[in-house]
Parts: structure tokens; C-alpha cells; sequence
């Protein structure tokens, strides 16, 4: 059992939901150092515009190649500086593996950062001067620094932003699930996001504590749950 729910959640949800307008790899090697991004997002040549809309706040904010990085809670400013360090290292292989084929790459092909976490104080957010923007809760950093932060929790609660506030938490991820269970969705991302829910669900209620036959009964119970909110 995994000993970060949330963390796996996240991934295989954006793996799934990002399914429709590109390629999302959890656990993305990055050579340069032994270590991973969340998810690596390769998006299609040409992605539905009907897939995109569905998506709302999500599909307009990932709108190219991206690192995302997902947080459990507020990430720390030695966490973000990481998180972008990320981008520095995929970017000087993009780089490199261009050359290799004799091209280059423009600024406008290079891939973006993109920060989901549920809170980030004020003194973070002058700190990195980020800059808010027309949607209460995302933020751009410098323009160069090709990065977006979303704050889940300041999102507005409305059907735009669900696919995102499902990653928040506590009451905030379930007033989401809720809004999600009344909503309108293609039927093959609706049954796959259910059954992540409830996968979710059963984990955090196990923890560790029980067999594999109770995880089974507690999964079918979740399932249940999700349906019926």
C-alpha cells in the first residue's frame, strides 16, 4: 500500500483527465540528476478543441508541453526553487537532443512549469513575485520563468475549475467531488475518474491496517460513496 495516497491520486487522476489533449508520464526521469517530476505532459499535435473545453480551468492552463508538480500541502520556497531547477535540467536536454538533429529550439517550444498546491501564503507569493491573474487563485511568475502556480483552494467553486479542485483537500476535494458527481462529462473519463475516487477513498481508509480481502470490501464501499454523493 502507498505510503502517499494523495501523491498517487494526483498523478494517475491528471494521467487520465489530460488523456483526451496529450501524453501525461507520472515519474518523469530527469538525466541530469536521479531524480523525477511528478508528471511529464507531451501534448497532442492537435488536440480536440471539444476535449479542451471540457477541461475548463485545467484545459486553458495546460495549453503545451509541461512539468506539473502536485503538493499534499503549501510547498515550502526550497520545494518550488526544485520544482523549477526541474525545468532548468528537462530544458537543457530538449536543448541538447535538438542540436543532435542538426535544429534548435525557439523560447515559444519550450515547456512550461506548472505548481498545484492547496494553499501558498501571501509572503511566498511576493517572495517569487508572482503576479495574479483575472482567475482568483492562479498566479504567473516572471514571464521568462515559464511557470504557473495554482492555489486549489482559491479556486472559484464553480464547474470550470472542478477537474483542479479535485487535488485539493479535505472538505474542498469533497465539495468537488460533489460538484463532479452532478456534472456533465464524457462517460469514459466520468467511470475512470470514479474509480480512481474510490481507490483513493479505500486507501485512505485503510492505511495499511487491513487485509487484502477488507481493502477489496472498503473499495466497494468507496465506490458506493462516490456514486452516491
Amino acid at each position: 500500500m502507498s505510503q502517499f495516497p494523495h501523491d498517487d491520486f494526483a498523478k494517475s487522476y491528471l494521467k487520465e483527465v489530460l488523456k483526451g489533449i496529450g501524453r501525461a508520464v507520472p515519474n518523469r526521469a530527469l538525466k541530469a540528476e536521479t531524480r523525477t517530476a511528478d508528471l511529464w505532459f507531451r501534448m497532442k499535435a492537435k488536440p480536440s478543441a471539444s476535449a479542451r473545453k471540457a477541461l475548463g480551468l485545467l484545459g486553458r492552463i495546460v495549453v503545451k508541453d509541461a512539468l506539473i508538480e502536485v503538493f499534499r500541502n503549501a510547498a515550502p520556497p526550497v520545494e518550488i526553487r526544485n520544482c523549477k531547477s526541474k525545468l532548468s535540467f528537462l530544458e537543457v536536454e530538449l536543448i541538447r537532443r535538438a542540436a543532435r538533429r542538426g535544429k534548435s529550439l525557439r523560447e515559444v517550444d519550450l515547456p512550461i512549469l506548472i505548481l498545484l498546491m492547496p494553499t501558498c501564503s501571501l509572503r511566498i507569493r511576493r517572495g517569487f513575485s508572482l503576479t495574479p491573474t483575472p482567475t482568483p487563485g492562479v498566479y504567473k511568475f516572471p514571464e521568462m520563468e515559464r511557470t504557473v502556480l495554482v492555489v486549489l483552494h482559491q479556486l472559484p467553486k464553480t464547474k470550470d475549475t472542478v477537474w483542479l479542485r479535485m487535488l485539493g483537500r479535505a472538505s474542498f476535494q469533497q465539495q468537488a467531488i460533489n460538484d463532479f458527481v452532478g456534472m456533465s462529462a464524457p462517460a469514459a473519463l466520468t467511470d475512470t475518474v470514479t474509480e480512481l475516487l474510490a481507490d483513493y477513498r479505500a486507501i485512505l481508509e485503510a492505511q495499511g491496517r487491513l487485509t487484502e480481502e477488507e481493502e477489496k470490501r472498503e473499495k466497494k464501499k468507496a465506490l458506493s460513496w462516490v456514486l452516491t454523493k
